[in-house]
């Protein structure tokens, strides 16, 4: 671009004279073409040991072998904690207004707008080219993943789907560390980032699965325990429990024969069983007879044992005072009334028990 000496005006670039005012156009105010200029984009990277060139993803120098170390390494991970930061504070700052009971409990069971951001930046954001950016990135993601999320029975769906952005994001951060720095020791410490990570969600589903069996299949385990119970006392029980009551038996038989008549009328008072309902009924006629069958021999054979009688009866509870004046309470009804009614009440026993 040129412009007229005298007069000031802009002039074309082949004109002679000036056009304003007439004046011949001076070659001093011809515009001279700049030379081109050449522009040269990114930095070339030399290894500070050996000063050979190295590439973006080489983590040791391919000439000398040295370890090359970034210095902005954390700086990619610096960023990152920075933005999710300002998203966290937007929470805390929403979370100030008071929020309903039913509000509360909506929030469980969706991914919050605030959540969804931080999940969208963690899933977005670049991962960084230098092998200690990546494991700083690891270290980051890493331990981020809240195993707490997974445990709960009733878990919160944001802090879940967070946790599970988070794994995404370290596996990934991997996969380009393993492609890019295979022979860097660095990638199998960040492996064992990941593992460790996964091992404590999967600690945590194990412990949440626990607790929802002991939840919804609990009474049914009661359940079962109790029918266990009384599938064990099965007919081996019975038998023992039986050998053990007829043995009594055989006692006081043998005490009657030797007249250790108070012998044999606390051998007949422990003639009792709760094993099955209907064995306690029987055990529970035995008993009385047996009771009764003692008394009336020893008054026979001149042996008042009707203080000790009363002393067994009042043992017994109200109730059973009340139905049939007791086992030995009816008995001693039937000496007050004479001999021949309590013999009356034996012989009509073993009647019963005869069957006839």
């Amino acid at each position: 671009m040129a412009f007229c000496t005298k007069c000031g005006k802009q002039l074309d670039l082949d004109a002679r004279f000036c056009p304003g005012c007439g004046a011949p156009a001076q070659p001093s105010a011809q515009t001279i073409p700049e030379p081109r200029k050449e522009a040269w984009e990114g930095a070339v990277h030399k290894c500070p040991h050996c000063g050979a060139q190295v590439g973006s993803f080489d983590a040791y120098c391919p000439a000398c072998g040295n370890e090359l170390r970034d210095k902005e390494a954390a700086g990619s991970v610096t960023e990152l904690s920075r933005r999710l930061d300002q998203i966290e504070f937007e929470r805390n700052e929403n979370g100030k207004k008071k929020k309903g009971l039913f509000a509360r409990a909506a929030e469980q069971n969706a991914v919050s707008d605030i959540d969804q951001r931080k999940i969208s930046l963690i899933r977005t954001y670049p991962i960084p080219n230098t092998v200690e950016d990546i494991l700083e990135f690891v270290i980051l993601a890493s331990s981020n993943v809240d195993p707490e999320a997974f445990s709960s029975l009733t878990p919160d769906v944001s802090r879940k789907a967070v946790s599970e952005a988070w794994v995404s994001k370290c596996e990934q951060a991997i996969r380009k560390a393993e492609v890019s720095f295979s022979g860097s020791p660095l990638v199998g410490r960040m492996n064992e980032m990941l593992e460790t990570a996964r091992e404590k969600v999967g600690r945590a589903k194990k412990k949440r699965v626990l607790a929802q069996i002991a939840l919804y299949a609990g009474p049914w385990i009661l359940l079962l325990g109790l029918i266990g119970i009384l599938v064990l006392t099965g007919p081996e029980d019975v038998n023992r429990e039986q050998e053990r009551l007829d043995g009594i038996v055989e006692s006081i038989e043998q005490d009657l024969d030797d007249g250790e008549y108070l012998r044999a009328l606390l051998k007949a008072d422990s003639l009792e069983t709760e094993l099955t309902d209907d064995m306690a009924k029987e055990w529970e006629i035995n008993r009385e007879y047996w009771i009764d069958r003692v008394l009336s021999e020893a008054s026979e054979n001149g042996v008042d044992l009707s203080a000790r009688a009363s002393e067994l009866d009042g043992g017994r509870s109200e109730s059973d005072k009340s139905s049939s004046t007791g086992f030995v309470g009816g008995f001693m009804d039937g000496l007050e009334s004479g001999q021949e009614e309590a013999q009356q009440n034996i012989d009509e026993f073993n009647r019963i028990m005869s069957g006839d």
